[in-house]
């Protein structure tokens, strides 16, 4: 009888150990849930957009070119955009501009570099004027924003399934020898 409870004890220990082996490799780290937000603090506010709709000409035709249309930035900050212009269009001449030169420049060919200047927020706008005297504009927000700092993340708290395997080999250790003296007794 002894026998039999000691090598129960050490099954159940080594299936233990071999189940939080086997969940450490395959499952991934457990994230709790968001807390609910705190009534006593409001949402922040939504971002500020420059406008409803870019000031364009009213010759503009809207088609969308751009790969991006909003941009986030910092004061000094740059940020590429490209404009897709179909083949269609051809021949064409492209131009660039930003709608606030002290919020935001830009310098441009087929791609555009937007180069952020002081906090606040424009539009940059690519205009694309074909032969038959056609004009197809498109624009993108840009914000011009203080850098926020970041804070570290503090690392969650708990015991992880490596963690449980660990307890399973010092249990494995620890109750070893003990059933080798329950077995020597009998």
């Amino acid at each position: 009888m002894k026998n039999y409870l000691a090598g129960a004890i050490i099954v159940i220990i080594l299936i233990t150990a071999l189940a939080g082996f086997s969940f450490a490799q395959t499952s991934p780290t457990y994230v709790p849930p968001p807390d609910p937000p705190d009534p006593t603090f409001p949402d922040p506010p939504p971002l500020p957009t420059p406008r409803p709709e870019p000031d364009l000409p009213d010759e503009c035709i809207r088609f969308n070119m751009l790969d991006k249309h909003e941009i986030f930035l910092t004061p000094g900050g740059q940020e590429t955009l490209t404009a897709t212009v179909p083949e269609r269009f051809a021949p064409y001449q492209i131009t660039w501009y930003s709608q606030d030169t002290s919020i935001a420049t830009v310098t441009a060919m087929s791609q555009a570099v937007v180069t952020a200047q002081n906090l606040g927020n424009t539009w940059v706008v690519v205009r694309v004027e074909t032969e038959d005297g056609d004009i197809y504009c498109d624009a993108a927000a840009v914000y011009v924003q203080e850098a926020e700092e970041l804070v570290p993340t503090p690392p969650t708290g708990g015991l992880h399934s490596a963690h449980y395997a660990l307890l399973g080999l010092v249990l494995l250790f620890a109750v070893l020898p003990l059933s080798r003296k329950l077995a020597r007794e009998k």
